[in-house]
């Protein structure tokens, strides 16, 4: 019995409710204005005109119950209802905050108009939209109304609230990234907009240095980078990424790879630069440590008499790397051997010997022990020159190809001063004399007795010049003393 009475206590209260709306509607109509004056009619057609091609929600109401008086097309569009609908709806029912709502009117009662304030509305479908407000008091058909431009702002506040929290990602990126990044702008105040904490450790000075003193991020380059500095100043920017110093707070040396984009307007003018910054100190003493290596290694490997090589164990002997000294050996530059560019090395090889330093190579390669050959090759000049090569294989392929390290001689005076001695000896051990080379010492050590001594003295002439014979126990001992 109770429900039943709530029940018809509230259909009273809803039918109080629609009379008083059915007596705005009907006051409304009541004061319509009716003219016959062309020119207020016209006023009016241009009113609706505008009213209805609005690209905003725009709804007229009636401030106390807040019953809709009027709306335009757009607002049929946005919230799912036809205007038959709307006209007679309190907006209480399409409010989600019907308190703040009822605040709002108040407000705007009272000051004549109220802007830029947000609310919540339901669409037909249960959809909720984001609406900014502008509204104004007005007198609508003789009565005093609210005039509402209601602006979806839906898909601009989903779109704030994902850049607010991309750009919280990038600060936090940003602040916990090992490299300085940053943005300066040039125009209308240079000075710099971001600048993340990691500057603190790599140049000393705090983000906040930075926002303090524009020209920080300029001062703090290395004097022998200013003519750099006076380029950037001058709005011609380096090539990104450039490689730059700074001096850090403490006076030490910074080196720094700075990889930026530049912002320009429509005219081409410089406007700001965003970018990243990386200290790359350890990295620099790095490079110059394998450079001051590889200069020395290349002093040693110049001043090695002769020359040092790499090469494919191919058909040419192809040269990956070779030393200065194959210019005096060979008659050749580095360029001309390196890649078989002007000739392979195989070319070089006199045509009688190529056959046995490939046969003994191949055989060092199945052994993988060293080698050592004595050749001959073709210079230049045409000259035929003896060399003495040393080599092995390493570790390392290319393309599955063997790879050789070694070095290579001249030994052609050598080998001419062994072929004219071996011949002198010929011509001495086959002659009846017998030269003694001996010092003028206790014993008469002997440095040097032919071969043919033995014919004479029995004696060979290994046992000579070891010492195990004297040439002082070769004479008689009564003709010791005389000579």
């Amino acid at each position: 019995m109770a429900a039943i009475k709530q029940t018809k206590a509230e259909l009273l209260s809803e039918n109080e409710k629609l009379k008083k709306q059915i007596a705005i509607l009907k006051s409304v109509k009541k004061n319509r204005l009716v003219t016959n004056d062309k020119k207020d009619y016209q006023s009016e057609k241009d009113y609706w005109r505008i009213f209805n091609e609005a690209h905003d929600s725009i709804i007229i109401f009636e401030p106390k119950e807040e019953v809709i008086l009027d709306v335009n097309q757009r607002t049929c569009e946005i919230y799912g209802y036809k205007r038959s609908e709307l006209i007679g709806m309190s907006l209480k029912k399409i409010s989600k905050f019907v308190s703040r709502g009822e605040e709002n009117i108040k407000k705007t009662v009272e000051k004549g108009t109220y802007k830029h304030f947000e609310t919540i509305h339901f669409c037909k479908d249960g959809s909720e939209i984001l609406l900014e407000i502008n509204a104004s008091v007005i007198k609508h058909m003789g009565q005093k109304a609210i005039l509402s431009i209601n602006r979806d702002i839906t898909e601009r506040k989903k779109a704030e609230v994902e850049l607010q929290k991309s750009e919280e990602r990038f600060r936090r990126l940003a602040e916990n990234s090992q490299d300085i990044i940053y943005s300066y702008k040039f125009v209308p105040t240079p000075g710099f907009e971001y600048i993340s904490p990691a500057v603190s450790k790599i140049a000393g000075y705090n983000p906040e240095d930075y926002y303090k003193d524009p020209k920080l991020g300029f001062s703090i380059i290395h004097p022998d980078e200013k003519p750099k500095l006076q380029i950037l100043l001058n709005g011609k920017l380096p090539k990104s990424p450039h490689i730059t110093r700074w001096v850090h707070k403490n006076g030490s040396i910074v080196w720094i790879e700075d990889q930026f984009t530049p912002i320009y307007d429509s005219q081409g003018n410089l406007l700001a630069i965003e970018g990243v910054a990386r200290d790359i100190t350890e990295r620099k003493k790095k490079d110059e440590a394998i450079s001051e290596s590889e200069r020395k290694l290349s002093t040693i490997i110049d001043n090695i008499p002769g020359m040092t090589y790499r090469c494919l164990t191919d058909e040419f002997w192809t040269m990956k790397f070779i030393s200065k000294g194959c210019k005096e050996i060979t008659g050749y530059t580095q360029l001309d051997l390196l890649d078989n560019k002007n000739l392979s090395y195989e070319d070089l090889i006199y045509p009688d010997d190529r056959e046995m330093v490939r046969r003994e190579v191949l055989r060092s390669l199945d052994t993988k022990k060293q080698f050592e050959l004595e050749y001959r090759v073709t210079k230049k000049d045409g000259s035929i020159r003896w060399v003495w090569e040393r080599g092995v294989q390493i570790e390392e392929n290319l393309g599955g190809i063997p790879l050789l390290e070694g070095i290579i001689e001249d030994i052609t005076e050598k080998k001419l001063a062994l072929e004219a001695l071996k011949e002198a000896h010929d011509i001495i051990n086959k002659s009846p004399a017998i030269p003694f080379l001996w010092k003028n010492e206790e014993g008469w050590p002997v440095e040097y007795v032919s071969e043919n001594v033995v014919d004479l003295f029995e004696y060979t002439a290994e046992e000579f010049m070891s010492g195990k014979v004297s040439y002082s126990k070769s004479i008689h001992p009564e003709d010791l003393e005389r000579v």
